[in-house]
C-alpha cells in the first residue's frame, strides 16, 4: 500500500535533489514517483473522505513549492512601486 505521505515525500526529495544541482538522483526519484502513483491509483480504497484528502494533498504542485516555501496572500502585501526613489539631497 502507497500512501500519500510516501508520495509526498518522494515530491520533497524530488525537489531536493534538483536544488542541489542532482539531476541523476532527482530522474530516479521521478521514476519512483511515477511507480508509486500508479500503485496508489490501482488501489481500491476504503476511506470515503478519499477524494476530499485528495483534493486538499493536490492544491498545488510540489514543483512550486520549495523548502520554508509557504503560500502567502498576495493581497495584503500591497503594490511594489516599479522605480526606487532616491532620498532628496
Amino acid at each position: 500500500m502507497v500512501s500519500r505521505d510516501v508520495i509526498a515525500q518522494l515530491h520533497q526529495d524530488i525537489t531536493t535533489a534538483e536544488d542541489a544541482g542532482d539531476r541523476v538522483n532527482a530522474d530516479r526519484l521521478r521514476q519512483e514517483l511515477a511507480r508509486a502513483e500508479r500503485a496508489r491509483e490501482d488501489e481500491p480504497t476504503t476511506d470515503p473522505n478519499e477524494a476530499r484528502k485528495e483534493a486538499a494533498q493536490d492544491r498545488r504542485p510540489a514543483h512550486d513549492l520549495g523548502p520554508g516555501s509557504a503560500e502567502v496572500d498576495q493581497s495584503s502585501i500591497g503594490e511594489v512601486p516599479g522605480v526606487v526613489q532616491e532620498p532628496p539631497d
